[in-house]
């Protein structure tokens, strides 16, 4: 990977290549994610004891790590340092709203890629309690997304939550058009 991606240790990874085809990048970004997020640790269920080969259902969730690729188009990138938000709604609670952390360095650049990572230890939030994952605006300045990947952590084990190729969704607070406003993610579970 190290030949296709450039990485940072800021939370960021850019395309050596830009000629690549879609395909081709959406391929390697999910091979990057199985090989590199995804880890073989198994998951216990600590009420039964039974180790599992998946994150328990009853497993309190630690994080959630969202990577999206910025497209290529005019204006895809923002400059805002404020950035927009991740919204998590939650079966039977208020759903909960983060922003997205400011990563070192420049966030939302064209032709990159942005890892953030949102704290969910701070309440039991269990995988099937989450109904909703959308990215909400935060901001003036319009972001286009072109692919997202969502994974939810418990101990050692991440489990994809949601994925979005090559989608091209505008995510803009300074827009007419209310579609704009929130982008909710495709559940893969």
């Amino acid at each position: 990977f190290q030949n296709i991606f450039k990485f940072q240790k800021d939370g960021h990874f850019y395309l050596n290549n830009h000629d690549m085809t879609t395909v081709n990048i959406l391929v390697i970004l999910g091979l990057l994610s199985l090989s590199s997020i995804i880890k073989a640790a198994p998951a216990i269920d600590s009420l039964d004891n039974e180790q599992k080969d998946y994150i328990a259902p009853r497993a309190c969730l630690d994080s959630l790590y969202i990577m999206a690729f910025t497209s290529g188009i005019e204006d895809a990138q923002t400059k805002d340092d404020v950035g927009h938000a991740v919204e998590i709604g939650l079966a039977g609670r208020v759903t909960q709203l983060s922003l997205l952390p400011n990563n070192d360095g420049d966030d939302y650049q064209k032709h990159k890629g942005d890892l953030w990572k949102i704290s969910l230890s701070d309440q039991c939030i269990r995988k099937y309690d989450i109904e909703s994952i959308a990215i909400v605006e935060n901001s003036n300045d319009g972001w286009n997304i072109e692919t997202i990947v969502t994974y939810i952590k418990s101990g050692n084990y991440y489990e994809p939550a949601t994925s979005d190729f090559d989608v091209n969704y505008w995510i803009d607070g300074n827009h007419e058009d209310i579609t704009r406003l929130r982008f909710e993610l495709t559940p893969v579970y």
